[in-house]
């Protein structure tokens, strides 16, 4: 339980790091017109990604849908997500999103090998050579993103341990 309120502790301060590192403030967006969104980038096209939504569960909700998936068993509850999450992807069916010409970009483990986790903004640019390489992983990262006014300002890879 302890490792479920830190991991939901974690993601508050990173969506709270997301606000501040695009100027200091909350957007000044009503909620209609900005949404949080999660799941898969399977590739760039130009200034469109191509979006497959996902859900990241954790606690009862995950161990429910892990069990459900036939990842585990009710005998096996407690010991059948040692992080404390399971993404499930119900219909991967992909989505065109715009991003944002000024969009922020952030990399959790782009140099992970030399400085650990650790967030590197990287330009649209490079955000597409990594995601478009079939060679590469990057593409089968979870990311979580800013949508406002129909438009991703704030793309960030979900760092899964």
């Amino acid at each position: 339980m302890k490792y479920a309120v830190m991991v939901s502790i974690v993601v508050v301060l990173a969506l709270s790091g997301l606000f501040l590192w695009r100027g200091g403030a909350m957007p000044e967006t009503s909620p209609t017109t900005s949404d949080i969104r999660f799941g898969f980038i399977t590739a760039v096209e130009g200034n469109t990604i191509v979006f497959d939504e996902a859900r990241w569960l954790t606690g009862k909700e995950g161990e429910d849908a892990a069990i459900a998936a036939g990842l585990c068993t009710e005998a096996t509850r407690a010991e059948c997500l040692p992080n404390d999450f399971y993404i499930v992807n119900d219909a991967p069916t992909t989505v065109p999103l715009i991003l944002s010409g000024d969009a922020m970009i952030a990399m959790a483990t782009l140099h992970m090998e030399e400085e650990g986790v650790k967030e590197t903004q990287i330009s649209i640019e490079e955000f597409a050579k990594l995601i478009n390489d079939s060679n590469l992983h990057w593409n089968k990262l979870p990311y979580q993103m800013i949508v406002e006014s129909g438009e991703v300002v704030v793309l960030e890879e979900v760092y899964v341990p």
